[in-house]
């Protein structure tokens, strides 16, 4: 079995090891199996390292049967190796680790909340919690809390426990597989519980925990949160948003949220300013079409091509003529991208046309999709530079039904 480096310190960054065995794996990748490595494997929600081995990129690293592979895309030329991990990826998920543990038995401590699932994720960690309900109240708590601990700046100290002496720590959480002998992380008199994951050596080294969100999940409360560097680049990013909103709105940033409520509230009204005009211009559109159009026995075939629209503007016009007794419409509307055109056929209720199979006559010409039966049909597709003629096949498919 390979020796695990990173059991007793994290902070190894490079070594020697030798090669045992090697495996070939999927993909033209190859598996390495050393002596001994400082390469943590995925496992206990943590990523894999990674790093170099003789300057061949470690790509992944996984746990099989006590041995750590360890995927390159190359083999070492050779066994006796030089390795290295990536130090920047390794001691960033030391400290989301370390955040976990601390986060996890704030929780435990003020509200009687246990982990039952931790995430470590490429952006931020999630810890899911047994607990029926939780409030932004709850939440700011246990953030205060947990960076209380990070600041009191405690040892984290790993043990190796038996059966035997297990019972002389103050175990948050009790071991879930049978062992022989067993990792205890514990930071003494937060947190003591089994992980064989990679945590910095005192807690001040996460510098500060955010909680950014939580939200019901399965039945339990999910937690999303960064610490250390994560925790900088959250609080840049998201000030450098503030700062750009609050130079748009020309408000300090105290005054934000009464100036965005302003500018919301009158968004909503000039959007429903511009739905009432839009009804006046669709009003406006369809009489004149109606007015232009000569009968034919008896009946107006409408057919117009719209411009820079959305179906359902194409829709509002189409049924505001089929109002109108004895009148066909047939509308192609191009949306403002012009990559699109969509068709609404429909006829008033007087006349006993199916407008399904006019539709089905036309929608070949603009590569289109779509349906519908009896006074009413629409469909869209992409061919808009044949829409004029689409329309006209409608038109004299209609004009052989009559």
């Amino acid at each position: 079995m390979t020796e695990k480096l990173f059991e007793t310190n994290s902070y190894i960054r490079q070594f020697q090891s030798r090669i045992i065995k090697n495996i070939t794996l999927p993909n033209n990748r190859i598996g390495i199996i050393l002596d001994s490595t400082a390469f943590y494997p995925e496992g206990g929600g943590q990523p894999a390292d990674h790093g170099q081995i003789n300057g061949i990129e470690v790509l992944d690293v996984y746990n099989e049967t006590g041995d750590i592979i360890h995927v390159t895309a190359a083999l070492p030329t050779t066994e006796v190796v030089e390795a290295s991990i990536n130090w920047a990826r390794r001691f960033d998920h030391m400290q989301q680790h370390t955040g976990q543990h601390i986060l996890s038995a704030a929780c435990n401590e003020l509200f009687t909340a246990a982990t039952v699932g931790f995430h470590l994720g490429a952006q931020s960690s999630q810890i899911d919690l047994a607990i029926p309900d939780f409030t932004d109240e709850q939440s700011i708590a246990a953030e205060l809390h947990a960076n209380d601990i990070i600041f009191s700046n405690q040892a984290v100290v790993v043990h190796k426990a038996t059966k035997a002496t297990l019972h002389n720590y103050p175990i948050r959480k009790q071991p879930t597989k049978e062992f022989d002998d067993i990792r205890l992380v514990e930071i003494p008199g937060v947190d003591c519980c089994p992980c064989g994951g990679t945590h910095v050596a005192t807690t001040g080294e996460l510098g500060l925990i955010k909680i950014r969100n939580w939200e019901r999940k399965n039945n339990l409360i999910r937690l999303d949160f960064v610490c250390g560097q994560r925790a900088l680049i959250d609080y840049q990013e998201k000030n450098h948003i503030i700062n750009q909103l609050c130079g748009r709105l020309s408000v300090p940033v105290q005054q934000i949220q009464t100036a965005l409520d302003k500018q919301l509230n009158k968004l909503e009204e000039a959007n429903r300013q511009l739905t009432l005009t839009k009804q006046e211009l669709h009003s406006y559109i369809a009489t004149s079409l109606h007015q232009q159009t000569k009968p034919l026995k008896g009946i107006k075939i409408i057919t117009h091509q719209l411009t820079e629209t959305t179906p359902p503007e194409v829709t509002s016009i189409a049924k505001q003529l089929a109002t109108v007794p004895a009148t066909i419409a047939l509308l192609a509307g191009i949306n403002a991208d012009n990559t699109k055109v969509h068709l609404l056929f429909c006829c008033s209720p007087d006349l006993s046309l199916n407008m399904g199979v006019i539709l089905k006559a036309a929608l070949p010409l603009i590569e289109g999709k779509g349906g519908g039966t009896g006074s009413s049909a629409q469909g869209g597709g992409s061919a808009i530079r044949h829409t004029a003629e689409a329309l006209e096949v409608a038109k004299q498919t209609v004009i052989e039904l009559l």
